[in-house]
């Protein structure tokens, strides 16, 4: 006999994520890099060592600020980048901020520096956006993505919960 996990239906997935929200566990933080000569843009949510939480994503959003199509990567990747733009807000007015932060960076070497999850095309007025369940994040860890071509602004937007 072939045994299968109950079906989660949407319903119950949005009120979870309500519940969270109101208990002051839910949040966001998105940011952008500009382009940069003969560089490649990379942004991360990164939980860092010591923060005492696992980090959910439940969704991420990319763009570029280029007209043509543009490939890029989601990676896990447990070295945070150069620049931290600090904290996640606290989806809850008023709660307290994250303990994960948003950074990014730019480089001239190879994008390819963590564990591949997929590479992604996004294109003129086509954001990328993941929902659902995305990655957890122990402490030390982080969730990468970066524009494969060269001299490419890039914009990101993470959501997630933190918690036991």
């Amino acid at each position: 006999m072939r045994a299968s996990p109950p079906p989660v239906t949407v319903v119950q997935s949005n009120e979870f994520w309500l519940n969270e929200l109101r208990a002051g566990r839910a949040f966001g933080r998105g940011g952008t890099i500009g382009p940069i000569a003969a560089q490649a843009s990379q942004l991360q949510l990164f939980n860092p060592i010591g923060s005492g939480v696992q980090v959910v994503v439940l969704g991420a959003s990319f763009d570029t600020d280029t007209v043509g199509t543009q490939a890029m990567i989601l990676e896990l990747y447990n070295t945070a980048l150069t620049t931290d733009d600090g904290p996640g807000a606290n989806l809850l007015n008023g709660g307290a901020a994250a303990q994960a932060h948003f950074r990014r960076a730019s480089t001239a070497g190879s994008v390819f520096v963590g564990t591949l999850l997929g590479e992604f095309e996004v294109g003129p007025t086509q954001p990328f956006t993941l929902g659902g369940w995305v990655a957890e994040l122990s402490p030390g860890q982080g969730l990468y993505a970066a524009c494969l071509t060269l001299n490419v602004g890039l914009y990101g937007y993470f959501w997630w919960r933190e918690g036991a």
